[in-house]
């Protein structure tokens, strides 16, 4: 009986924990501020699981002459596994930080993984990717990978373009050529959709905001006077 009743209370931890996982998903895609008490979560997990642990170790051995030994070695071995998780990334990290003196903003190649630093963190490393993605790396994942800094000419460039047409067509018909324009473009990066937004317009005139990603400034250089040279007024 007490076999069958510790199975259902461990069972019940463990849909608690999934149910309250899947709230915190969608908490987290209905309210921003939700993102922040979410960092929360893992402790809630830790503190529940290591609670109907206890439980069942006081449940069946409370009245054995060594309950406290066991109770004292499952903390220990928790705060041992807790402590492992957390100080290895501030140790690797702490070493990686003496060893890399890398500035914001610059390429580099962790192992597999490439992209533009934007930040190092206490425990992770935060690189934006060729693809536009924020990626969050351990430094405990990387601290046996080669890591290198690229040249300064693959940094992608976020670019905000100022574009002035003649509004000769309708505006639809304007935005859509200008669109295939820079989809046909070779300097543009495939990855990232251009945006375009109607910034002003007038009786002659379209003025036109574009946002687009290139590979340097060089590359947007030439993305620009190529859309001067097909729709500048």
């Amino acid at each position: 009986m007490k076999l069958l009743i510790a199975t259902i209370v461990l069972a019940g931890t463990f849909f608690l924990i999934r149910l309250t996982g899947y709230l915190n998903k969608f908490l987290i895609k209905r309210h921003l501020k939700w993102k922040v008490l979410s960092r929360l979560f893992p402790l809630f997990e830790l503190i529940v699981g290591l609670s109907a642990v206890l439980w069942t170790i006081n449940y069946f051995f409370q009245s054995k002459s060594y309950y406290n030994i066991i109770v004292i070695s499952i903390i220990i071995i928790f705060i041992g596994f807790f402590s492992w998780f957390l100080f290895r990334d501030l140790v690797a990290g702490y070493i990686f930080r003496i060893l890399n003196n890398f500035q914001p903003g610059i390429k580099i190649q962790l192992g597999a993984t490439s992209g533009r630093l934007i930040e190092m963190r206490a425990t992770h490393i935060i690189i934006e990717t060729g693809e536009g993605k924020t990626v969050k790396i351990p430094y405990s994942s990387i601290s046996s990978e080669i890591v290198s800094e690229q040249p300064a000419e693959s940094i992608t460039e976020d670019s905000v373009l100022t574009l002035q047409v003649t509004n000769n067509k309708n505006l639809p018909e304007t935005e859509e050529k200008i669109r295939k324009a820079l989809l046909n473009s070779p300097w543009r990066l495939l990855h990232r959709e251009p945006v375009i937004k109607l910034k002003a317009q007038n009786e002659v005139h379209y003025v036109f905001e574009i946002q687009v990603k290139t590979r340097n400034k060089k590359h947007q250089q030439y993305l620009y006077s190529s859309l001067l040279k097909q729709f500048e007024a």
